[in-house]
């Protein structure tokens, strides 16, 4: 029973809302449950009626006008039962329901919002105190209940801006206003470029790609985000319609209309926009929104005819749907394949199901009729604009029996645009200025749940990073910062934060704020469960991430155990080495004892082919003394014997003395050879240039001669090497003395690099070098010296001389011949 001005009503369960009038003992039914039953009363100090039912609706009748119609019909969800009505200091209903907790109604233009913080269940009574608190009995217990916060506020205290488009950038939000490019973060609102002339106030539709690069419109030309020079710029030039949609598919990629084509900007843009024509002729100008999905199908608003749909390239697959209104004024599409519009029949839904598309009508029921203009579509809500309201409902809530009104704002919003920041936040722009939304008051987010957002490590570079599997902090770093999405995104002095890491803490350790900074972790890996508590005490279940701490390389067990191989392959190659060592030594010995053992089998072998050679040399050296000897004994006999028979002894026995005489000096002369060239102590090169000189000097005239040698006392020469020179050589001077009638000659012998050079030159009568001028005597100098491995070189002319050359390379004589060696080189070659 409630009484006003002493008139009292009753609910009963036969006769529904009954009255009594003062000084009557009948009660008069004034409403009838009409299949329901009336289960709670509340005569509000406005004088109004309001009765709740067993099947969660709430009627409202004025007190003077209680019979007839309702004048305000309300309703929670079916099978909800209302179980008690009471009004606070502050004028607003408070149902109590009896199993989804409490609703408080602010008046008849807004639907009721859900009382957060309260368990769902049953609640058996509510009452309001002289203090305005409003005190709450459930199954869970008693409830307290706090005076309700803003669920939207403005950024930036005293700024009124026109605000053209918004969207994600970094940490926070870029907006474009008309009075410059603002950039906003955690309630913050930052200045990035002031208006100017080379600033457009007419930016808008602002969206970010999947790369995080900001577009935009302006006017009708596509831009993009310049970050270093902090302006927008044209994006493709080459473009020259105009452009009056531009939108974000699923994907991430930017979505737009040009002309009479559709533009679809692919993840690398330098790869050049798609086009595609835009279906049923529609024009840019035809168009009022577009979405597309990540299945590339795409839905179009019209402004005169429906909502057409149908996939990229495919012109056939395209279909209209005009069943919930011909003139569609925007579309949103969520993360699903859910899209909402608004048209002339209001906020629409559509469903789209292997190529059937079905829509519906939510009715946004208020006392004063609201035309919806913007849509926006985050999560589980869908948010919308008209002129002076800003709503979110439900998507789930097909028939709009639970919209909520944003509270805090004042102004007009029906051109509004909203974004959602890097953080979470949802963002509000209209003309007056930027509002921030609390989500979680609209239970667009679950108390329970928080978001690890990303980390920083104090001491390294200023940047953020995303939290992911696993938090890993390289050495030597050790402590980092959290930062958490905000369970109330105003009011940050009044959040708490628990946290507790497994293997350091026991107990869970408190701090202040959206951001847990953790210092001085040791070495190892663990497991670090966060919580936090909104500005009315609620604590969130714990988050969980895991987090390494990475010691110095060199004291990780990757680090001892290469070490430990390091060691290891010491130590191997140490062994190897010392092995290696032995075989190569061994082998050193082995060849050094295939050496000694080549060396004396050489030694042998030179051994037996220098007897040979000697005695060869000593059999050709008897012949030659004997056929020698022969022949001028037997000269000297046939001299002897021509004296005998002489009658003209004194001329002729004058000249054959003189021929016995020659002889007698040539068979010395040759005798002398012999024993220079058996001699080994003339073996030497200068001692056997000296015994040449000797020699010209006896064949010739010693004033005719001129002679230098060069010589090399290191080398030797052996005995066959003197004896073919010395042939060569007399043959030389015997030519000179019988044939060149000279006065002059000059004799040069070197030894210069191994070199044997003998030149000698006349001034005589020469002659002239024919092919048959060479003789018997010049082809035994030629003989000689090639049987040496040398050559000669005889050049003459007529009158003017002449001149032989010889040249003897003992290195090739010593190879070929074993001939001729170094002093040094005598212990391991036998010299002859």
């Amino acid at each position: 029973v409630q009484t006003f001005e002493g008139h009292p009503f009753w609910i009963t369960d036969d006769q529904g809302l009954v009255y009594r009038k003062p000084n009557e003992t009948s009660f008069t039914s004034v409403a009838s449950p009409a299949g329901q039953r009336f289960i709670s009363l509340l005569l509000s100090k406005e004088g109004q009626v309001i009765v709740g039912t067993d099947s969660g609706e709430w009627l409202v009748w004025a007190h003077r006008k209680v019979t007839g119609k309702p004048l305000f019909r309300g309703s929670l969800h079916d099978h909800t039962a209302i179980r008690k009505i009471t009004q606070d200091l502050n004028g607003r209903i408070w149902l109590a329901t009896n199993r989804i907790g409490v609703w408080v109604w602010e008046d008849q233009k807004t639907a009721p919002i859900h009382l957060d913080g309260l368990p769902n269940g049953a609640v058996y009574d509510l009452f309001t105190d002289t203090f305005g608190v409003t005190w709450i009995a459930t199954e869970h217990g008693l409830f307290k209940a706090k005076e309700k916060q803003q669920n939207i506020k403005k950024l930036g205290e005293g700024v009124s801006m026109q605000v053209n488009g918004m969207a994600p950038w970094k940490q926070g939000m870029l907006m474009s206003t008309a009075s410059g490019i603002f950039y906003s973060q955690r309630n913050q609102l930052t200045p990035l470029r002031t208006f100017d002339e080379t600033y457009s106030p007419y930016i808008g539709q602002l969206l970010t790609d999947q790369n995080g690069q900001v577009w935009g419109l302006d006017k009708d030309n596509l831009v993009k985000w310049d970050e270093s020079k902090r302006v927008f710029r044209v994006a493709f030039p080459e473009i020259t319609t105009s452009i009056t949609q531009l939108r974000k598919t699923a994907g991430g990629q930017v979505l737009m209309v040009s002309g009479d084509q559709l533009g679809w900007v692919p993840s690398d843009e330098n790869a050049g926009i798609k086009w595609n024509n835009i279906p049923n002729g529609f024009k840019g100008y035809d168009l009022s929104g577009l979405v597309m999905d990540k299945g590339q199908r795409i839905g179009l608003a019209t402004k005169e005819d429906g909502l057409w749909v149908g996939n990229w390239g495919n012109e056939a697959s395209w279909e209209r749907l005009i069943a919930c209104g011909k003139q569609v004024h925007s579309l949103a599409m969520g993360e699903g394949q859910d899209i909402w519009g608004v048209t002339d029949q209001g906020l629409v839904w559509y469903k789209i199901d292997k190529g059937n598309v079905s829509c519906g009508i939510v009715e946004i029921r208020t006392s004063v009729p609201q035309k919806i203009k913007t849509i926006f579509v985050e999560k589980d809500l869908v948010w919308f604009t008209s002129e002076s309201v800003v709503g979110y409902i439900n998507k789930s809530d097909k028939l709009g029996n639970n919209w909520g009104r944003a509270t805090g704002l004042d102004g007009y919003f029906g051109d509004s645009v909203f974004a959602k920041d890097a953080e979470g936040r949802l963002l509000l722009g209209g003309r007056d200025g930027a509002y921030v939304c609390n989500l979680f008051q609209h239970g667009m987010y679950e108390k329970d749940k928080i978001k690890i957002l990303d980390y920083g490590v104090p001491g390294k570079a200023a940047e953020w990073n995303v939290v992911r599997d696993k938090i890993i902090l390289d050495y030597p770093f050790n402590s980092l910062v959290i930062r958490m999405s905000s369970l109330d995104y105003w009011e940050l002095a009044d959040i708490y934060i628990q946290y507790r890491t497994e293997g350091l803490d026991k107990e869970w350790i408190y701090r202040y704020g959206h951001m847990l900074n953790i210092e001085r972790l040791p070495v190892g890996e663990y497991r670090l469960h966060v919580r936090m508590a909104d500005s009315y005490g609620v604590w969130s279940a714990a988050q969980a991430v895991q987090l390494r701490v990475l010691g110095a390389w060199w004291k990780s067990e990757w680090a001892l155990l290469g070490y430990v191989l390091v060691f290891a392959g010491i130590i191997f190659v140490l062994w190897k080495y010392k092995i290696n060592k032995i075989k190569h030594e061994e082998r050193i010995q082995y060849l050094e004892k295939e050496k000694e053992i080549a060396i004396a089998k050489e030694k042998i072998e030179a051994e037996e082919r220098n007897k040979e050679l000697i005695m060869q040399f000593r059999q050709d050296v008897a012949a030659r003394i004997h056929d020698h000897i022969k022949g001028d004994a037997a000269a000297i006999m046939r001299n002897c014997e021509y004296l005998e028979k002489t009658e003209d002894f004194k001329e002729k026995g004058i000249l054959k003395l003189k021929n016995i005489k020659l002889l007698a000096q040539q068979s010395y002369d040759y005798s002398k050879d012999l024993e220079i060239i058996i001699d080994d102590n003339v073996e030497e090169v200068d001692k056997f240039f000296n015994y040449m000189i000797d020699v010209a000097k006896r064949y010739l005239d010693a004033k005719l001669i001129f002679s230098k040698f060069v010589s090399h006392p290191e080398y030797k020469i052996t005995p066959i090497l003197r004896d073919k020179i010395l042939s060569f050589y007399r043959l030389v001077l015997g030519n000179i003395g019988e044939h060149a009638d000279a006065t002059h000659v000059q004799i040069e012998l070197r030894f210069v690099h191994n070199k044997i050079q003998i030149k000698i030159s006349d001034n005589g009568k020469g002659f002239a070098i024919t092919s048959n001028t060479f003789g018997s005597g010049l082809k035994n100098m030629k003989t000689h010296i090639r049987a040496i491995g040398g050559d000669v070189q005889i050049l003459s002319s007529s009158g003017n001389g002449t001149c032989v050359e010889c040249l003897v390379d003992v290195n090739q004589v010593a190879d070929s011949f074993a001939l001729f060696s170094r002093k040094s080189d005598q212990k391991d070659l036998s010299i002859l």
